[in-house]
């Protein structure tokens, strides 16, 4: 039997919202491996000392690419996609508002972290690449849910 229209998107629908956390995922993880690079500390340090003088960098830790801070905040916006996922599983006419709403400020700060990727090297570019992926699925959830109506 072939699907109707609205549930082929519907179907789009969530393939983008698991599409988007994998790319979250995947994009945490690159960071992490371009933080703990020696060329991310050189020159995470010489721009510190630029900025607030020189020897001042001897304060800093960089001994931990990826804190329990980070890992927790994974956690929790995987479990904002899980709740997003199940809301629309569930119908919730506020599912696709919040989800709107959560890819917009996903993808304004996944953007906004194109400025730490100086410091990575030649890793830089390819994490740049996976932002602007992240951000393509994200605009393209957002256009999904508009044209469908719950």
């Amino acid at each position: 039997m072939p699907q109707q229209p609205q549930q082929l998107l519907s179907n789009r629908l969530y393939s983008l919202l698991i599409a988007s956390a994998g790319a979250y995922v995947l994009l945490n993880v690159l960071h992490a491996i371009a933080r703990s690079t020696d060329t991310y500390r050189d020159k995470l340090l010489t721009a510190y000392d630029e900025v607030m003088g020189p020897g001042s960098s001897s304060a800093l830790d960089t001994s931990s690419a990826v804190g329990f801070t980070s890992v927790l905040g994974w956690i929790v916006v995987l479990g904002v996609y899980a709740l997003v996922l199940v809301l629309l599983m569930r119908e919730k006419r506020w599912a696709r508002p919040a989800g709107i709403a959560l890819a917009c400020l996903g993808s304004a700060a996944a953007l906004f972290g194109l400025i730490y990727v100086f410091f990575y090297g030649m890793l830089g570019l390819v994490v740049a690449a996976v932002i602007v992926i992240y951000a393509a699925i994200n605009v393209a959830w957002v256009v999904t849910a508009v044209r469908t109506r719950p």
